[in-house]
């Protein structure tokens, strides 16, 4: 594969404007590992050794680093008094949780300090019992100290710790049967979803993609797949339905499959960036080019110019059958 053309293809969607190099070993890595890096960063899990022996570079020496300093962790959280109750002492642990995640994550002078007072101040429940509000209100909290700090430098794991609690309250949506909300979560998932998955840290990246690899974090998962049946019927097709959890194609993947197809038909995309990169769905009306209609899931991927011009972009839809459908643009 062509390094250069890859590079290229990998650069971020246009509402940063920025370009990153990306390395699919990153996503290959994360969508083969069922959850590790989820339950490392969320539930403190410890990982097997040999864990670094299957990363390519830079993922491995940028994992080791990680792991290496949530080793060294120590918590500047004051502990609660001995009579305290038990719900002060369990949420504590959540608060360490966050802050153990930020400082093995983010490798910057005085990180612990700033991981400590965002871990302090958070919103955080010590028990969601199911439902959906306590994700929504931690995540709406996030959403907040994002706001009113957009360059912080606890934002790439803030906005990992964003992508997990949005996936875990859509589940319990789906529990409580509120379709239109799990819908629109989902759609707010996936656009923060697709910046974490250009990340330039490759850590952030793997992260990432492994949890969008996982089918559930945090109700059973085949409890998530029977009110998800329940709701959206048509997702037990192929090509899913506009609520499914989570696409047969993930985004890295049809990236590849888009690389591809450039290459095959000798698509020259040099002076675009990648514009748009986000999941969509087809209700079959459509007659395309081809003069046939497609129904169901596709990722949507959109290259524009660098530099103003008219005419001769490209964009391609990758179904969830593999399915790769070219369009140019303009004259």
């Amino acid at each position: 594969m062509n390094p250069e053309r890859l590079g290229f293809l990998f650069r971020c969607l246009a509402w940063t404007l920025c370009c990153f190099q990306f390395s699919a070993d990153a996503f290959s890595a994360a969508s083969d590992f069922q959850g590790v890096w989820v339950r490392f960063f969320f539930q403190g899990e410890a990982v097997p050794g040999a864990f670094s022996d299957r990363l390519s570079e830079p993922l491995r020496s940028r994992w080791l680093a990680c792991q290496a300093r949530a080793s060294r962790f120590q918590s500047a959280i004051p502990a609660p008094s001995r009579s305290g109750e038990p719900a002060e002492r369990y949420l504590r642990e959540k608060r360490k949780l966050v802050e153990r995640a930020i400082v093995a994550l983010i490798d910057r002078p005085g990180i612990e300090a700033q991981a400590a007072d965002y871990a302090r101040k958070a919103v955080l429940f010590y028990e969601w019992e199911g439902m959906s509000e306590g994700p929504l209100a931690e995540a709406a909290h996030t959403e907040t100290f994002l706001r009113e700090k957009p360059d912080s430098p606890l934002k790439p794991f803030l906005q990992v710790f964003l992508a997990h609690r949005w996936k875990c309250a859509r589940e319990a949506m789906l529990v409580e049967k509120k379709r239109e909300e799990a819908i629109r979560l989902q759609e707010t998932y996936r656009k923060n979803m697709a910046l974490l998955l250009t990340n330039p840290d490759p850590l952030v990246r793997a992260v990432a993609g492994d949890l969008d690899a996982e089918p559930a974090v945090y109700l059973d998962p085949k409890t998530v797949r029977a009110a998800e049946a329940l709701l959206f019927p048509a997702a037990a097709g192929e090509n899913g339905s506009p609520g499914t959890t989570a696409p047969a194609i993930s985004l890295p993947k049809a990236l590849e499959i888009a690389e591809k197809t450039l290459a095959e038909k000798r698509i020259d995309l040099r002076g675009q960036i990648l514009h748009t990169a986000t999941l969509e769905f087809d209700d079959g009306k459509r007659i395309y080019p081809d003069g046939k209609p497609r129904q169901g899931h596709f990722w949507y991927i959109h290259w524009r110019w660098e530099k103003p011009r008219l005419g001769g972009d490209f964009s391609m839809r990758i179904f969830m059958n593999g399915e790769a459908v070219v369009e140019p643009h303009g004259p």
